[in-house]
């Protein structure tokens, strides 16, 4: 049976020129975890991304991705990334216009002061419209399910399941959740406010706080507390801290295993150190 996935031996610049004109350089994001990501430039300097995936488990996230991103555009009051799906000897892949800006895990490090606060109130914003959206006739499922299923993925025989059990607790709120809103995924516009918001593979039902863990998890410590207190402004939710900090800690521990597989099985990939 053939692969519904892509490879490293795949002739991925063949098949960019073959689904886009005018292509002037092709050029791999060497940090794409889950699927073989390009940005492709036009002679009329406009650049697309391409993004392949790494085996079927993202494929099905990838489906799964571009019909939410159409779900969920109006629904929400940034931008989402308009994706179409192709497809090379049967298997998908996807194609959108990069979207201008700069992304928040290069950007925070130059950031004053005021632009964390109000990033702050734009993504506690953001999270706020996430959680009423209603998922009813859209792919969606628990987010404990979805990472159960990712570390499935990946074949490793140490992952701790039962790590999960609190979160699934945690899920009886059953809120809407982006699932991986880390600084990777979001885009800033020049003044430093939230502009677009990227990847919607993990998108789930799970606790009220899901998103708001990712993010305080993935910046430095000085954006905890403007970022709950926006939430808990915006939100009106009080947060429970132990909750949260036990969020962030399993969101760790889920990165650190698939960092492994990945080192093990896809080492193209430039690796964060933990």
């Amino acid at each position: 049976m053939e692969r519904a996935y892509f490879t490293i031996e795949d002739d991925f610049d063949a098949i960019i020129r073959e689904n886009l004109a005018n292509v002037v350089e092709v050029q791999k994001i060497p940090t794409g975890w889950t699927n073989y990501v390009f940005i492709a430039t036009t002679g009329a300097d406009t650049r697309y991304i391409f993004r392949f995936p790494r085996n079927d488990f993202w494929v099905d996230c990838l489906s799964k991705e571009v019909a939410f991103n159409r779900f969920v555009r109006g629904k929400v009051k940034v931008v989402t990334a308009r994706q179409t799906i192709h497809r090379d000897k049967g298997r998908i892949f996807s194609k959108h216009r990069m979207i201008p800006g700069v992304v928040l895990q290069e950007a925070y490090p130059t950031m004053t002061d005021r632009q964390k606060q109000r990033l702050a109130v734009d993504l506690a914003d953001y999270i706020a419209d996430v959680q009423s959206i209603n998922l009813d006739g859209v792919e969606s499922q628990m987010a404990s399910d979805f990472l159960c299923r990712l570390a499935e993925s990946t074949d490793n025989g140490d992952y701790d399941f039962s790590k999960m059990d609190r979160l699934r607790q945690m899920e009886a709120v059953r809120c809407p959740c982006h699932g991986d809103l880390n600084p990777g995924n979001i885009i800033l516009d020049k003044r430093g406010r939230l502009k677009a918001v990227l990847d919607y593979a993990f998108v789930a039902y799970s606790s009220d706080i899901h998103d708001l863990a990712r993010i305080i998890g993935r910046l430095p410590s000085d954006f905890y507390r403007p970022m709950v207190d926006e939430f808990e402004a915006r939100t009106g939710k009080k947060v429970d801290r132990d909750d949260l900090g036990y969020l962030v800690e399993l969101w760790r521990y889920v990165e650190i295993d698939y960092i492994k597989y990945m080192a093990r099985c896809h080492k193209d990939v430039e690796l964060p150190k933990f």
